[in-house]
Formats: C-alpha cells, sequence, structure tokens
C-alpha cells in the first residue's frame, strides 16, 4: 500500500510508518523520500505535509502537555513547532501549530523567536506557510 498525502489518515493506518521519538515521549511518525529531480530528501510527515530535511532541530522545550521544537534552516529561515497533547475518549492525540516570520513578522531572526517561543501566534500549516 502506497503513500497518499491527500489521503485522512486515522491513528491505525499511521502504524504502518517509521516512528520517530521527539524529546519528552512524544513520537512523530514520518517517512524521508528523494525527490528524484533534485535529489533533496524531503519528509512525509502524519498529516500528510511535506517538508525538506534540510532544516535543524536547534532547540526543545515542553511545558506542561505541549513540546516546542525550535528549527532554522541554513539561510536562517526560522519555524517553532508546537505539538500539544491530549487525550479525548481515551485516544491520545498530538496537535500541531506552528510559527514562522509569516504569522510572526516582527521576529525576524531564530534567536529573537525562540526567545518569545511562548508567546509566538501560532497556527495551523496553512496559516504559517
Amino acid at each position: 500500500m502506497g503513500f497518499d498525502p491527500t489521503k485522512q489518515r486515522s491513528s491505525t493506518d499511521l502504524d504502518n510508518f517509521a516512528q520517530r521519538d521527539i524529546p519528552d515521549g512524544t513520537t512523530a511518525l514520518q517517512t524521508t523520500i528523494v525527490d528524484e529531480t533534485t535529489g533533496r530528501k524531503l519528509k512525509i510527515n502524519a498529516d500528510g505535509s511535506i517538508t525538506s530535511t534540510d532544516i535543524g532541530l536547534n532547540d526543545t522545550a515542553k511545558d506542561g502537555n505541549t513540546i516546542y521544537l525550535g528549527q532554522e534552516d541554513r539561510a536562517g529561515v526560522w519555524i517553532v513547532q508546537k505539538i500539544v497533547k491530549s487525550v479525548v475518549s481515551g485516544v491520545t492525540l498530538n496537535t500541531f501549530y506552528y510559527a514562522t516570520i509569516k504569522n510572526n513578522p516582527t521576529e525576524i531572526t531564530y534567536a529573537n523567536a525562540w526567545s518569545a517561543h511562548v508567546s509566538l501566534i501560532y497556527g495551523k500549516f496553512s496559516e504559517a506557510f
């Protein structure tokens, strides 16, 4: 069964993907592919979004059920990802939110964004990219 990034996923569908641990016990599901045209490695995330692996993880922080991941690429473009863990009807859910310069235009550098990571404006993927 191939990966269809446009298909909605249930937690049982995601069992087929490789798991990678994020600090503090949260698990993210992903698979990595290589773009045959450019040779760049691309990551297909559990939510179907595709990101380049040319971005590095700089910092992590945990506050209760929330984990923050501070990431930056070689050009200094930054992303802070907020993962909120919740339990609904006995099912553990991880909800992903993103902060970038698009939804935080006054935070020019990664250092400034990370310093303000708790108070940044976070949104869904389409709101931050």
